[in-house]
């Protein structure tokens, strides 16, 4: 392991002691938002997964309040970051493009739901569906721009006979799960709800493109 890298891991360790206070403390909250993201953006990019993750946890939501509820699934993405730091897995948009990688995403949203993050597993598990409609685009030969995210590339897959009005319609309601996690409202689904949908996310990344 590099310098770096472990530079990095101990300053995660730094930020997960911060976010248990913040808990309890608006400022150490603040604190921990600022750092985190600031460490993850310039340690892993910004297009990276757990940037990505992070950035949507703190969307539609008030400060402190809000935040503070959140607190615990911010952690699950720093963890997630550190355990792929130490294991030397890092998700970019980059490597998101090839399906060989969705295996260890999913592999790490699934220990986030062991761990009890269900939220911040839902977010994950909802890049890797995603990304699989861009491959699967590609694989189509199907032109989709940057910004079209889960329902316009499902609508467009399923135009084109990808797949059944079935598969579309669980994208569908796949998609909105993680739009409801990345938006604050935890109440609209449950952890078996979140079970489900990575089970299934895994089942069509194994049958679409492998």
């Amino acid at each position: 392991m590099g310098e770096l890298d472990k530079r990095a891991l101990a300053r995660l360790d730094e930020l997960i002691a911060l976010g248990e206070e913040a808990h309890s403390r608006p400022l150490a909250l603040r604190r921990f938002l600022t750092s985190a993201r600031n460490l993850l953006q310039n340690v892993l990019g910004k297009d990276s997964v757990h940037f990505e993750a992070f950035n949507e946890l703190t969307e539609d939501v008030d400060y402190p309040g809000d935040l503070q509820e959140r607190v615990d699934d911010f952690l699950g993405v720093i963890y997630a970051a550190r355990d792929d730091i130490a294991g030397g897995f890092i998700f970019t948009r980059d490597l998101l493009v090839s399906a060989a990688n969705f295996g260890d995403i999913l592999g790490q949203a699934e220990h986030l739901l062991s761990a009890g993050y269900k939220d911040a597993a839902a977010v994950l598990t909802g890049a890797v569906l995603e990304s699989s409609l861009r491959k699967l685009c590609d694989k189509r030969g199907l032109a989709y721009t940057p910004k079209e995210t889960t329902e316009p590339l499902n609508v467009k897959l399923a135009k084109d006979g990808a797949y059944q009005p079935m598969t579309q319609k669980m994208i569908t309601t796949w998609g909105d799960l993680r739009n409801n996690a990345a938006h604050g409202h935890f109440d609209r689904y449950t952890e078996a709800d979140v079970r489900q949908m990575h089970q299934w996310v895994s089942g069509l990344v194994e049958q679409q493109l492998r």
